[in-house]
């Protein structure tokens, strides 16, 4: 590679012009399309005696020059000067230290003694490569020679083959470095990623009711309200969920050529729960042992049968039930229903508390009168709920009305979406994901106060998992050196010492287990509040809602309001 005199100089930068002392230099373009400068066509300056050029270094590959004390300088040296006998040293393609060129014009003025700065650099061509860890991505970059050995297309090729490039080059990225014989830092190579094999899945063979929570018409026109198809009923014998195990990737290939193996894809085997057992017809399936409704957990299924009241009163006393429970008709004030799943009641229910470990649907609604409480980890349904507490895990579906309720709902919270009223009136409300309502508020201006974001007790909750995670992390530690300690004493695999150590081992592991699923869950849930809004029809004068940071105060009658906290703002 061919170079011109004036190359650009590493340094500082260029010294001002004085009376043609510190005159600046430039880039000249490449030799064979460039046009030859007045300088070259001067002759050229003789070094001085006090001056001495010598190449030093390794392969003399750095130009030095010492100066001695004369006074011929009174001026400096001018550029003009400096840059003639670099010529003659044959130097002129090497790059060049702007600063100590521009210290040697300057402190020649004035010297006590001799001097040496190191004024250029001769420096080959660097082809710099690197290959990713998974062996899927290679870069190079290309610097140009100064004076050196410059480009060539075998020394990139000679670079490329010494890193076991071979495959996937880009002949693109190639051919324009060929070409301008440098480039920055580049792909220019890529292979193939290897194709993950399917995972094992587990599909249930008994399908959703697609009339869900609708009362069904009967063939002479009336309406069944007691046919909602809240749940499914299956009977024994009936296939409940099919095992597919995982299934082959495919191999991918490096740069290097060499294949990248297929990451192993683990099986895992079905779990029957209570109430369903392995088909003895069909290991790759479960069946029911008994009538009743069943549960899926992933790769496992249960049965559990459904218990039904007619009412709820003196004559039942409070209604425990671990599975779910259907209440035909009211619930009166002062008892307690508890469903394990769950809970279905298609009267009104007054003042009476509600649990369950999963969904709660109250076909007319609840009339609270201040005291009852309403718990679930799942999806309320109602028609209407008025004067109650609510901590609810997942959403709230409201047709009519919520009235002067305190409600925690770690999901959403919907009014009027499947058509009704659709109104919320008073109370404090709040919700993690979103919360949409027809109507905001009442013209009598009552103070209704709804916010949307993560709940202190949602917050607080993730912070004790993670420091119960680090206290197990920690205990399994300690735990892990006694047993070493007991195998040197003599204690053998099978002795009740040993036996009861992993015991404890394998307890802590498997609650440390749970522990971390319970987190990814609750941070999912923490995640989800990021797109956190609040929408509605009509909100009237007494609203104070806040999503996030944002806050609002209602003073008048608004329509179609919404209010959201922008993503950079969470």
């Amino acid at each position: 590679m061919k170079s011109s005199a004036n190359l650009a100089r590493s340094g500082p930068g260029n010294l001002p012009v004085d009376n043609n002392v510190y005159a600046q230099s430039s880039v000249a373009p490449d030799d064979s399309v460039r046009e030859s400068s007045p300088e070259e066509n001067e002759p050229e300056i003789p070094v001085p005696s006090s001056i001495r050029f010598q190449k030093k270094g390794i392969n003399n590959s750095l130009l030095a020059v010492t100066i001695e004390p004369s006074g011929d300088f009174p001026l400096g040296i001018p550029m003009k000067s400096i840059q003639s006998w670099i010529r003659q040293q044959g130097c002129e393609s090497w790059q060049q230290d702007e600063s100590a060129i521009s210290r040697f014009a300057r402190q020649a003025r004035q010297l006590d003694e001799s001097r040496e700065y190191v004024l250029a650099e001769r420096k080959d061509c660097c082809v710099d490569v690197k290959v990713s860890p998974d062996r899927l991505k290679a870069w190079v970059a290309v610097t140009q020679a100064f004076g050196g050995e410059p480009f060539s297309e075998k020394l990139l090729a000679d670079i490329l083959e010494a890193n076991h490039i071979t495959f996937g080059i880009k002949k693109d990225v190639l051919r324009e470095i060929q070409k301008t014989g440098w480039s920055e830092k580049k792909l220019i190579a890529e292979g193939v990623s290897p194709v993950e094999g399917e995972k094992a899945k587990f599909v249930p063979l008994v399908e959703e009711s697609e009339h869900k929570g609708i009362p069904q018409e009967r063939e002479d026109g009336s309406v069944d309200y007691k046919d909602l198809g809240l749940y499914i009923t299956v009977s024994e014998g009936t296939p409940l969920l099919k095992h597919f195990p995982p299934t082959e990737g495919s191999p991918g290939k490096g740069v290097d050529g060499k294949p990248i193996p297929t990451p192993p894809v683990r099986d895992r085997v079905l779990l029957p729960g209570v109430g369903s057992a392995i088909s003895p017809d069909d290991p790759s399936i479960i069946i029911a042992t008994r009538a009743g409704k069943p549960f899926y957990d992933d790769n496992s299924v249960r049965v559990d049968p459904t218990l039904e009241v007619n009412k709820v009163d003196p004559s039942t006393g409070n209604v425990i039930f671990d599975g779910n429970i259907v209440v035909w008709g009211p619930v009166e004030a002062g008892y307690t229903i508890q469903a394990g799943h769950d809970l279905t009641i298609l009267d009104t229910v007054e003042g009476a508390d509600l649990i369950a470990g999963n969904d709660i649907t109250l076909v007319t609604g609840i009339y609270g009168r201040g005291k009852s409480k309403i718990s679930l980890k799942g999806n309320l349904m109602a028609r209407f709920l008025n004067d109650c507490t609510i901590q609810c895990g997942g959403n709230i579906d409201v047709t009519d009305l919520m009235s002067h309720c305190f409600v925690e709902c770690q999901g959403a919270l919907h009014l009027g979406e499947l058509g009704g009223k659709g109104q919320i009136i008073g109370g404090n409300i709040q919700v993690l994901e979103k919360a949409q309502a027809r109507i905001i508020g009442s013209i009598s201006e009552i103070t209704t106060r709804i916010a949307v974001g993560p709940s202190k007790e949602l917050l607080s909750k993730i912070a004790r998992i993670k420091e119960e995670i680090e206290q197990l992390q920690h205990d399994l530690k300690i735990i892990g050196k006694p047993s070493q300690a007991q195998l040197k004493q003599g204690a053998v695999e099978g002795s009740q010492g040993f036996e009861d150590l992993k015991a404890k081992q394998v307890a802590l592991v498997e609650r440390l287990k749970s522990l971390e699923e319970e987190g990814i869950e609750l941070q999912n849930k923490l995640d989800s509040s990021r797109n956190g809004l609040i929408k509605a029809e009509e909100v009237y004068h007494g609203a104070i809602l806040s999503v996030g940071t944002k806050r609002k105060r209602v003073d008048d009658l608004t329509t179609d309001f919404y209010l959201f906290q922008p993503v950079n703002e969470n």
